[in-house]
C-alpha cells in the first residue's frame, strides 16, 4: 500500500527550530505508516522544489544538518519516493486535475476515497492541516470524453496518533492486499500443476 504526500501542507518556516520540529513529526509518521504497512508515501516533484526556509527548497532541507540530520534523513528518503510519472494512475481514472478550496492538490487527490482510497500525510499546521477529512474535488473525462467533476473526502494525517486512530482501515486493507495475493499464488499453483500433468500425458506412450 502506498500513501500520498499532500504538497498543499509544505510551507516555509521562519527559523531552523521550527522546522527541525516540523520533519521530526513527519518522520515519526512515515515510522507509524511502516508499521500500519504503508511501503512508500508519493510525493509530487513539485513539492521539492517549494521555499522552506530562506533560499533552501526541499532538497537543500534534506542536506542542512542542522534541521535534519542523517538518520530522519535516511528515514525520509528510504519512505518518500516521488509521484511522477502519474500516466498510470491518469489512465486508470480519466483524471484530468483535483483541487481543494481552488488549489491544485496531486497528494489530496490521489489519496482521496473515490480514487486510490489511501491516506494523505501532511505537514502539521494549526487550524489548516490537521488530522482529519478534507472534501476534494476531482476532475474526469466520462466516456463521452466530457469533464465532470465530483467531490470525495480524503483521510488525512500530521501525527502519529492520528494514523493510530486509523488501525482498522490499514489492517482490512492489508487482509485485502492478503487475499488478492493468495488469489494470484494460487491460480499460479494451478496453472503450473496443470502444466506439469500436459508434460506427463505429452511423454505418456
Amino acid at each position: 500500500m502506498e500513501a500520498y504526500f499532500n504538497e498543499l501542507s509544505l510551507h516555509s518556516f521562519t527559523d531552523n527550530e521550527t522546522a527541525k520540529n516540523a520533519f521530526l513529526l513527519l518522520g515519526n509518521c512515515l515510522k507509524k505508516l511502516s508499521e500500519m504497512g504503508v511501503s512508500n508515501t508519493r510525493m509530487t516533484d513539485e513539492a521539492t522544489r517549494k521555499g522552506i526556509l530562506s533560499g533552501q527548497t526541499l532538497n537543500r532541507v534534506l542536506n542542512n544538518e542542522a534541521v535534519i540530520d542523517k538518520d530522519l534523513k535516511s528515514v525520509i528518503i528510504n519512505r518518500m519516493c516521488t509521484l511522477e510519472p502519474i500516466d498510470d494512475l491518469e489512465n486508470k481514472y480519466n483524471v484530468t486535475g483535483f483541487q481543494y478550496n481552488g488549489e491544485d492538490c496531486k497528494g489530496l487527490g490521489w489519496a482521496c476515497e473515490d480514487i486510490e482510497d489511501s491516506v494523505a500525510l501532511g505537514l502539521s499546521l494549526e487550524d489548516i492541516w490537521t488530522d482529519r477529512n478534507y472534501n476534494v474535488n476531482i476532475y474526469m473525462l466520462d466516456e463521452d470524453g466530457e469533464e465532470v467533476s465530483s467531490v470525495s473526502q480524503c483521510k488525512h494525517v500530521v501525527t502519529p496518533n492520528g494514523i493510530e486512530n486509523l488501525r482498522d482501515f490499514f489492517q482490512t486493507l492489508l487482509v485485502g492486499d492478503t487475499e488478492a495475493l493468495l488469489f494470484v499464488h494460487n491460480q499460479q499453483s494451478q496453472i503450473f500443476e496443470f502444466d506439469g500433468f500436459l508434460e506427463q500425458l505429452m511423454g505418456t506412450d
